[in-house]
């Protein structure tokens, strides 16, 4: 969902920064709970400041339609002002795509960790710039940061976390 937090006017502000072929696609649509009115606001100043040729905003993403949206995204930006979670970063993870995202502490760990994604000083539209087009112009990083977000969310799955719960059980009955 498009919400405020997410920091889309912090991407419509370094845009201008950006590699000119460069376009932000904004995947989602506005909360139904969302009374901000926040997603016409974005959509006016898309038109207001004329970026309608570098920004496409695609509108409620179903399920069915994210790996179409994720096969067109060569890096996913998450410039977010506040968050608890991510479940749009959750699925970048898991598709393998590099990210770029503001340095949260919730966006510690998997940088931390896994060194899968780019962290930017949160708020930073000059920072955020500035790393994003580092970042976008080196494909030997871009594919270093895909392999390490495949990497990462191999060891975050179900199955994965069931085995390691197992071993701990393994280890407890011997001891």
């Amino acid at each position: 969902f498009v919400v405020k937090r997410k920091g889309y006017d912090l991407a419509l502000d370094s845009l201008c920064s950006w590699p000119a072929d460069t376009v932000l696609l904004i995947a989602g649509g506005p909360h139904v709970c969302d009374r901000t009115d926040y997603f016409s606001h974005l959509q006016q100043r898309i038109d207001r400041e004329r970026l309608s040729d570098r920004v496409r905003i695609t509108g409620y993403v179903s399920d069915d339609d994210v790996p179409v949206v994720m096969a067109a995204t060569d890096l996913v930006a998450a410039p977010f002002i506040e968050m608890s979670s991510s479940w749009s970063m959750m699925y970048a993870i898991a598709y393998g795509k590099p990210i770029i995202a503001s340095n949260l502490p919730q966006n510690q760990e998997p940088k931390c960790t896994a060194e899968c994604l780019v962290l930017f000083k949160a708020g930073s539209s000059r920072d955020f710039a500035q790393k994003l087009g580092e970042v976008i112009q080196d494909k030997s990083r871009l594919e270093a940061l895909s392999t390490a977000a495949r990497n990462y969310a191999a060891t975050r799955t179900v199955v994965h976390a069931a085995k390691e719960t197992l071993k701990v059980y393994e280890e407890l009955v011997v001891a």
